[in-house]
């Protein structure tokens, strides 16, 4: 057994502007003690789940969420009776205990279900609880994030990118350049929204440059990587940039203001944007024509009507009508009139 801890060390008195550093990114698992002064219960769980915590040498932190006092917290968990502790690691939300422990066999079960991985609870978490943790978890990830944000951060961060955006314009260049640069802006969105969807995922925290989409739209732009920067992303290597390396979870804020920066970009801009789209695709389309032309000259296609030769005896009664199908030219003959 490791030595007592120091009661500072994984002891905390919880708020929604720390919970990101004490939760969300906890080396170790958590306690989530959500309580309040009022509470007689309360104040019998507290101490001895703190002791806990002491004796476990560092292994365990308790992190003690007044209830009366931090409102969001306990309505993001929809806590409907206190005591309620919830186990957390990694940021998620494993299983919860309401009220007193029934005897001290459950809440060394509980505990030893939260601090070792592959160690079931007893009796195992349901489907309908998994689903509802889940749900939870994503709440408390969004309100931790947006609190560790500071407004400041965020209005420097959306001054930051907007300019960012704006010079990928001028980096660009020509009458099309803002539709290239909307297709370059949504490619930046959509890395964001998957880190956003999934914080836990470590694929979505990894940028491959080299990747043909990547390289083409995003790696080539300096703006586009400085808009990656500023978000967290940082180089490794020539091609590759990464965010959050070594941590188990993403402070999403920086990515939620990010793909909402880009939204508003886009909305300010839409008309400049449908313009421009309208006039690449009509250079795209003249260049596809000179393309098909090049090739039916060197084939020797030619377009013109070929005049055909006329009987030397004419037919009053005969009437020519020449139709174009599918590109080609042909004459078809009608007697007794034209209908």
């Amino acid at each position: 057994m490791p030595p007592p801890a120091k009661k500072h060390e994984v002891i905390f008195e919880g708020t929604t502007q720390d919970l990101q550093k004490l939760v969300i990114e906890s080396p170790v698992p958590v306690l989530l003690d959500v309580y309040a002064d009022w509470c007689g219960p309360c104040k019998q769980l507290t101490p001895a789940l703190e002791q806990i915590c002491v004796n476990a040498g560092g292994m365990l932190r308790l992190v003690k969420i007044n209830t009366d006092q931090q409102r969001q917290i306990s309505s993001a968990l929809e806590v409907k009776a206190l005591p309620t502790v919830f186990g957390i690691r990694d940021g998620k939300i494993l299983h919860m205990l309401q009220g007193m422990p029934r005897d001290e066999a459950s809440l060394r079960n509980f505990l030893m279900g939260l601090m070792v991985p592959g160690q079931s609870f007893q009796p195992p978490v349901t489907k309908e609880e998994k689903e509802k943790y889940e749900e939870w978890s994503a709440k408390l990830l969004k309100l931790a994030a947006g609190a560790s944000f500071s407004f400041s951060a965020r209005e420097r961060l959306q001054n930051k990118i907007a300019k960012d955006l704006d010079e990928l314009v001028e980096t660009i260049g020509g009458e099309t350049g803002m539709a290239v640069a909307d297709d370059t802006a949504r490619v930046l969105r959509s890395l964001m929204s998957n880190v956003i969807k999934d914080p836990f995922e470590v694929k979505f925290r990894k940028i491959n440059l080299g990747n043909k989409i990547l390289a083409s739209k995003v790696a080539q732009y300096p703006p586009c990587i400085s808009v990656l920067k500023s978000i967290g992303f940082v180089q490794e290597g020539e091609s590759t940039m990464v965010v959050a390396k070594g941590k188990k979870v993403v402070n999403i804020a920086p990515f939620v203001v990010g793909r909402d920066c880009i939204d508003k970009w886009i909305d300010k801009n839409r008309y400049q944007i449908s313009a421009a789209a309208r006039k690449r695709k009509d250079e795209i389309e003249r260049a596809r024509l000179a393309v098909e032309a090049e090739e039916a000259e060197k084939n020797g296609v030619h377009d013109e009507e070929e005049d055909e030769e006329e009987d030397d005896d004419v037919d009053p009664n005969l009437c020519t009508i020449k139709l174009r199908v599918e590109g080609k030219k042909e004459s078809s003959r009608y007697r007794n009139g034209c209908q």
